[in-house]
């Protein structure tokens, strides 16, 4: 059977699997990104000569596609960066292919790798995409979007970021000054990881208004850290939710009991945000 090799590199030496599916291909496909990283890896002069360079996720798909017709015993690399199952390629081709001819050969993540470099764990963060994909005028349909950032912040201490240049971390940290109070995002951190795995990569930690001034270099991520509480968020002070009734203003004492507002709110099962 036909096989396509999802090998991703950006961080680590290849090991011996990697490079022996390298050997074993017809054809390694890389974007002209990933060749700023591929040639400076040990043996990039033995297959270079099979190296397919595109741009277009499309246009790539369907030269795999031309070059699995041409065989039922093909081998076949696309080459990805860092985790290709971490908001990457990988799915893509599981999806185009089927589970039985991929086969992934995932390196780090970008993600995995910026909390590494400031020491932090990532095992209780959230990850967000906030990459609308290769082509302006056709968006990725995300699940979360720029706006919904200082909410996420109510919830989760932790918050990794994938950005694009519409999502650029200067804009991230625009959105977050507007609608968080000042005291609140003065203690977040940002940290911005330029270019990671590249010779110039580059790590940047400052706060909010700092960052929203500053230009980055493509690609990049962003973390964001609120300071930890032990018996308290920082953001409590937001909540609404769990007033008690001296805590409201009203006239001629018509006020709804505590216990009657509890379970209209719990039924209402309200968003994290929206109406």
């Amino acid at each position: 059977m036909s096989c396509v090799y999802v090998i991703g590199i950006g961080f680590k030496p290849l090991d011996v699997h990697a490079t022996d599916a390298m050997h074993r291909a017809s054809a390694i496909f890389a974007s002209g990104r990933l060749m700023e990283v591929f040639p400076l890896y040990a043996g990039y002069s033995e297959v270079k000569d099979k190296v397919i360079v595109l741009n277009s996720v499309d246009a790539t798909i369907e030269a795999i596609r031309v070059e699995l017709d041409k065989s039922s015993q093909a081998e076949i690399v696309l080459l990805a960066s860092g985790d290709p199952m971490f908001y990457g390629i990988g799915s893509r081709a599981v999806e185009e292919f089927g589970k039985e001819r991929v086969r992934i050969m995932p390196d780090m993540s970008s993600m995995q790798n910026a909390f590494a470099r400031i020491s932090e764990a990532w095992d209780n963060a959230l990850f967000v995409s906030l990459h609308g994909g290769p082509y302006p005028g056709r968006k990725r349909k995300l699940r979360y979007a720029i706006s919904d950032i200082p909410v996420l912040l109510e919830k989760h201490r932790k918050i990794g970021i994938l950005t694009d240049k519409q999502s650029s971390p200067q804009a991230i940290a625009r959105h977050i000054i507007k609608s968080m109070p000042e005291k609140k995002y003065q203690q977040l951190q940002v940290y911005v990881f330029e270019k990671l795995g590249y010779p110039e990569e580059k790590i940047t930690k400052a706060d909010a208004h700092q960052i929203s001034k500053m230009e980055f270099s493509d690609p990049n991520i962003v973390l964001l850290i609120r300071p930890e509480q032990p018996n308290a968020s920082c953001f409590a002070d937001d909540i609404k939710f769990g007033l008690h009734e001296n805590e409201i203003e009203h006239a001629r004492g018509l006020i709804t009991k505590d216990e009657a507002r509890a379970v209209s709110l719990h039924k209402l099962r309200l968003p994290n945000s929206g109406v």
